[in-house]
């Protein structure tokens, strides 16, 4: 959600075409760390629910979780390039 408010911010308020590149990259490297720490995060809860042994786990809705995050982490990888 910050990053969202931060570009639409950006949008609006911007000054020059010349620093988009250079912000579009601090963007970028943000949510990598953020799209990372969401991976770990699925992950453990992930390992978490598995040991337990209730039947309220729903692995197609965490597995897909975890995939968009690895999309969307390798998405903004090739962004700051």
């Amino acid at each position: 959600l910050a990053l969202i408010v931060l570009e639409f911010g950006d949008m609006i308020f911007h000054s020059s075409v010349q620093g988009l590149s250079n912000r579009f990259k601090i963007y970028s490297t943000i949510a990598v760390v953020l799209f990372s720490a969401f991976i770990l995060h699925d992950t453990q809860l992930l390992k978490k629910r598995s040991t337990l042994v209730t039947n309220d786990v729903n692995y197609p809705s965490e597995s897909m979780s975890l995939f968009l995050d690895m999309v969307n982490l390798f998405t903004n990888i090739s962004n700051i390039n």
